[in-house]
């Protein structure tokens, strides 16, 4: 075996341990010993597993081959099918290479080891043999894909190795005569000693007189199936041509019908185009009228008068009254008088605020100029 790249496919129902298999596939792919970790030496091949995985192929065997690729840490590919028990669910999230669904796993299984470079096995774990180890052996044999047999030690594996070579093989058994269909035959009665006498004489050699007058027979038969041959054919003749006009008018129907189907759909096609050529001469229409709207609005807009503004009067505070009126317009305007903040000394006296923070327990008030001249200030 070289040191390249190699793929393996495993499957089968054959007896099978797991120390047999770690022993065979740990010394054949190149492992080293175990370390005192209880994991072998890792080998410098490139190996690529695959596993059909369905009902029929997950076998104690090939779950033994299983755990053994988590023990030396491979990866593999899964081909499944559309069954997601359990313990197919688990083997499938286990998988890190990319799982391949198919119909027909095992057709999948060999086409993949077609594709692949390399080396390349099938190692089923053959038993008595299963319908599933059959047939992956029939399909990799066809396609030129060695086969070993896991439960006898990696030997090839070929649908001959059960053969006994010095047993002949047993002769074909000749077939029964199939029975006649209609009514039961009878078996005949003993013939008579006249009939057994006339019977031997029919058998004797005919004398040459009679083999003449047979011969021109023969010859006089000849000559008229000849001569009705022409006239045979020109019966018939009619018969083929009427047959012919009928495939003919059949044709012609077909493809009258089929050229009013197509006739249909292209007349359907440019129907659908003209609504599509009108709908785009509407959108066209409507989306210049809403530009033409906007326009219009703008310069409407800019023509309307604005409402005169009052200029605040210096030293006061303009407020509205209320709410505007029913035409629009603004509600009147009022005009307050500016205020000056004093503090109360509650003692009929007032002094003014100074700048500053006010101190907690000083009570200001807001008085007008007209106020404060009625109020004592200090």
């Amino acid at each position: 075996m070289s040191d390249g790249p190699i793929t393996l496919a495993f499957a089968g129902d054959g007896p099978v341990t797991q120390a047999n298999v770690r022993e065979l596939l740990n010394d054949w792919l190149g492992y080293g010993p175990v370390g005192d970790n209880g994991f072998p030496e890792e080998t410098d091949r490139e190996i690529n597993l695959i596993f059909p995985i369905s009902k029929e192929h997950l076998t104690p065997a090939v779950q033994e081959v299983l755990d053994w690729s988590e023990w030396v840490d491979l990866p593999y590919t899964a081909v499944h099918n559309a069954d997601t028990s359990a313990d197919i669910k688990k083997i499938l999230d286990d998988a890190t290479n990319p799982l391949i669904k198919a119909t027909n796993i095992n057709a999948k299984v060999i086409e993949l080891l077609r594709e692949v470079e390399g080396e390349k096995y099938v190692i089923i774990s053959w038993g008595e043999g299963s319908d599933v180890a059959e047939v992956l052996l029939d399909l990799a044999t066809d396609a030129g894909i060695k086969c070993l047999q896991l439960d006898a030690g990696l030997d090839d594996l070929t649908f001959d190795n059960d053969a006994d070579p010095e047993e002949a093989p047993p002769k074909p058994e000749p077939p029964a005569a199939p029975r006649a269909r209609g009514r039961r035959q009878v078996a005949p009665e003993p013939l008579t000693e006249e009939e057994v006498a006339l019977t031997e004489a029919d058998e004797k050699p005919e004398s040459e007189p009679v083999r003449s007058a047979r011969k021109a027979a023969a010859e006089f038969a000849e000559r008229i199936e000849k001569a009705q041959a022409p006239h045979r054919a020109k019966a018939a003749a009619p018969k083929d041509e009427l047959q012919e006009q009928v495939n003919i008018a059949a044709q012609t129907e077909v493809f009258t019908g089929a050229r009013e189907g197509i006739d249909w759909a292209t007349q359907r096609v440019l129907d659908i185009q003209q609504t599509i050529d009108a709908l785009k001469v509407d959108l066209d229409h409507a989306s210049r009228y809403l530009v033409w709207v906007k326009e219009a609005y703008h310069t409407q807009l800019e023509t309307v008068p604005k409402a005169p503004t009052e200029e605040p009067v210096v030293g006061t505070t303009t407020k509205s009254r209320g709410r505007p009126r029913k035409d629009g317009s603004p509600a009147q305007a009022r005009t307050e008088p500016e205020t000056t903040t004093y503090i109360d000394n509650e003692d009929g006296t007032y002094t003014k605020k100074g700048r500053g923070r006010p101190r907690a327990d000083e009570i200001l008030v807001e008085l007008t100029d007209e106020q404060a001249a009625q109020v004592e200030v200090i």
